[in-house]
């Protein structure tokens, strides 16, 4: 994470280099006319010593400049969870993928896809998660990426309306859920999201059954604003399914309100105009 922003780089390196700096007089003799001589006036650090401190230097550095680089990108995460402005965060993550990455990169693609979806760009966010194969090991060897990776692809063919592949991505997600290497401490969290997925592919096949009280739990146990915004989208359609306008109306203005440039504005207008023609007069 720490190649994604210049500051945190230079946040990790600057006290490093300068620790070095510091402590090199300290480790330095001359020998002049076969008569050590240290330029400090002093008697040398003893190298062992020297090393010990560069080493508590370094790692202290990198705990720092790590958390820091975690707040700069939660902070631009924010911009698409709390503010649902994704053309911002489109614009940032595109600016850090022009940087020297290695790990980072498919995570940085991932943030990229979610937010191409947000504005309705399908086809972007498709050539986006392709390239994300050719990091097998983002995939391979982390079955949280791989569930995340699945996820993410499901959201696109929902998209698209390919619920047959919307289907199979839904199977590959219960497949690493279900996988002995998946942390236990944040399966219940994941299997929510499996969860949401399996009932926004059933109301897409026009299979409402349950899908209010899932929705409506989302809602509540949602924290982001983009969160309740999606879920109000949800259960809005499934308002309109039931002919209660009144209720749909209201969940589409919500969406509406707190979507900000997210496309799910622009489709609750539309479903918020169907309301209007359906209501009974």
């Amino acid at each position: 994470m720490l190649r994604m922003f210049r500051s945190a780089t230079l946040l990790y390196f600057g006290p490093i280099v300068l620790g070095a700096l510091i402590l090199s007089p300290f480790c330095a003799t001359l020998t002049i006319n076969g008569e050590k001589i240290f330029p400090l006036g002093i008697k040398p650090m003893h190298p062992v010593l020297a090393l010990l401190i560069l080493i508590i230097i370094i790692f202290a550095s990198w705990v720092i400049a790590t958390k820091y680089a975690a707040k700069l990108d939660n902070k631009i995460l924010k911009i698409y969870t709390e503010e649902c402005d994704p053309y911002t965060y489109i614009s940032r993550y595109e600016n850090i993928l022009k940087r020297r990455l290695g790990n980072e990169r498919p995570f940085v693609l991932m943030y990229l896809s979610a937010g191409y979806l947000a504005i309705e760009n399908a086809e972007k966010a498709k050539q986006i998660l392709d390239s994300i194969k050719s990091f097998p090991y983002y995939i391979i060897r982390n079955v949280v990426n791989r569930f995340n990776f699945y996820n993410a692809l499901c959201s696109y063919y929902l998209q698209v309306n390919d619920i047959p592949n919307a289907e199979k991505m839904l199977e590959n997600m219960l497949s690493s859920l279900q996988n002995e290497k998946f942390p236990k401490l944040r399966y219940d969290e994941t299997y929510n999201y499996y969860t949401d997925k399996q009932y926004s592919i059933n109301v897409a096949k026009g299979v409402f059954s349950g899908a209010e009280e899932v929705f409506s739990i989302r809602y509540n146990r949602e924290k982001s604003k983009l969160g309740k915004v999606v879920a109000k989208y949800q259960l809005g359609k499934i308002y309109m399914y039931y002919e209660r306008f009144e209720e749909a109306k209201e969940a589409f203005e919500y969406v509406i309100n707190n979507g900000n440039k997210t496309y799910y504005v622009g489709k609750s207008i539309e479903f918020l105009n169907q309301c209007k023609v359906g209501e009974p007069t």
